[in-house]
């Protein structure tokens, strides 16, 4: 047991980690033993952007490492917590650079409400399963079809509030509720992949969603206390979310050397890809049923109802266009796999034909070897008896020349019979060199 948790502790002690660690201790001592002041307010916003950047680069490590869909997993969850660092990059710009109150609404919230959009796309590519990256150009649409999803979703429930109408008791417990719906999802995939995998991935898994739980914990308990006007920048409800950054961290340290693991079925790797059109069509169909809510409900006013109707008529637009363009694409893979499919057939049928043509020189070659042997043996007993002719005496010259032209033919017969036994047996070699 000893030796197994060195061997853990070796492993998460990357540099990343330990700068990860370092942030958060350094949080927490200015959280406990700093007043509320400027000073505390640029700490409070350096450290989460510091957090988000070392993860996002503990990330980009690994994706540096490996290749195939593992690659493309970890490129996915670098791409989200480059959002989540630039969403955090907006409230130190306005608190920190400009030293003023940021503007509701913020650009931060949306990116912050966008940054795990990726690693839920990462999540579908199932990276601890090998033979995945078949179809990864009809995934890109998909992931940008529930890229545009989660934003109509910000700007139909949220964003209406504080654009069309500043109604912040509105806007911020929708808001709440789509960033924790959002944590949810993400738990749900990464359960899923835990109970699926198993040996180092397992153990992966099994942090990433420890650190996914921390996160959205964190997160809910920054928006009650903002909601109920005690939290303030650099306070101690912001250590658990940096915390869970730094489990992160960790994740990304036991899956730095992760590879593709075989033995998934055929069936499997179809559903793999099925699982993300199908979320992807799920966010199409939805957004006409936002249109037909909007229109029965009676409660909201009419400026969000209009401009949601707006938007949605133009997500509509945008989103069939994506899903037009993939469906063009399935067509022409479809056309090209026909194709193939074509040509494999002419080359079956050219192949059968070979063997059919060798099964028949084969035959013939056995008939001839059977021939050849039973013509072989009356040979041989007529060249004797035909020698035993030509010792006797009692032959007259005419006779004995009949028995030399018996010889002859013979002899002839036989040159023959071993040509073809030659033939035979160079034929039978070349069938056995084609044969792999």
């Amino acid at each position: 047991m000893f030796f197994g948790e060195a061997g853990l502790i070796r492993t998460i002690d990357t540099i990343w980690t330990r700068i990860a660690l370092g942030l958060v201790i350094a949080q927490i001592c200015a959280a406990v033993f700093l007043d509320t002041s400027t000073a505390l307010t640029w700490l409070g916003d350096t450290f989460p952007c510091l957090l988000a950047l070392v993860v996002m680069l503990s990330f980009r490590s690994n994706r540096r490492k490996s290749s195939g869909t593992v690659r493309l997993f970890w490129g996915l969850n670098e791409a989200g917590f480059g959002i989540l660092f630039l969403s955090q990059a907006v409230w130190f710009y306005y608190d920190v650079v400009l030293r003023r109150s940021a503007p509701n609404p913020i650009a931060g919230d949306g990116l912050f409400l966008l940054a795990l959009v990726p690693s839920l796309a990462s999540f579908t590519l199932r990276p601890h399963a090998e033979g995945a990256a078949g179809d990864l150009r009809f995934r890109r649409l998909d992931f940008l079809l529930l890229l545009f999803w989660w934003v109509c979703l910000y700007l139909y429930f949220a964003l209406p509030w504080q654009l069309v109408i500043k109604s912040y008791a509105n806007y911020n417990p929708v808001y709440y509720v789509l960033a924790l719906s959002e944590h949810c999802a993400a738990l749900v995939a990464v359960g899923a992949l835990y109970r699926k995998s198993k040996g180092a991935w397992k153990k992966f898994y099994r942090q990433f969603f420890f650190a996914l739980c921390v996160f959205a914990a964190g997160s809910l308990l920054q928006n009650i206390f903002i909601d109920r006007g005690v939290y303030y920048t650099g306070s101690f409800y912001d250590v658990p979310w940096g915390f869970s950054l730094a489990l992160l961290t960790v994740a990304a340290a036991l899956g730095g050397n992760l590879e593709s693991q075989t033995a998934e079925s055929e069936l499997s790797l179809r559903n793999r890809g099925l699982w993300s059109a199908r979320l992807a069509m799920i966010g199409v169909i939805s957004l006409p049923l936002f249109a037909i809510a909007t229109v029965f409900d009676h409660h909201t006013p009419q400026p969000i109802a209009v401009f949601r109707l707006r938007l949605i008529f133009g997500a509509v637009l945008f989103l069939g266009t994506l899903t037009f363009l993939k469906l063009s694409s399935m067509d022409r893979e479809l056309l090209r796999l026909l194709s193939l499919t074509e040509s494999s057939l002419e080359s079956l049928k050219l192949v059968q034909k070979q063997i059919l043509g060798s099964q028949r020189m084969a035959a013939l070659g056995r008939l001839a070897s059977g021939a050849t042997h039973e013509i072989s043996n009356p040979l041989t007993a007529i060249l004797g008896y035909a020698e035993l002719l030509r010792d006797n005496p009692a032959l007259i010259e005419e006779e004995q020349q009949s028995v030399k032209d018996i010889q002859a033919q013979v002899h002839l017969a036989q040159a023959a019979i071993n040509g073809m036994r030659r033939f035979v047996r160079v034929e039978a070699e070349a069938e056995a060199e084609k044969t792999p």
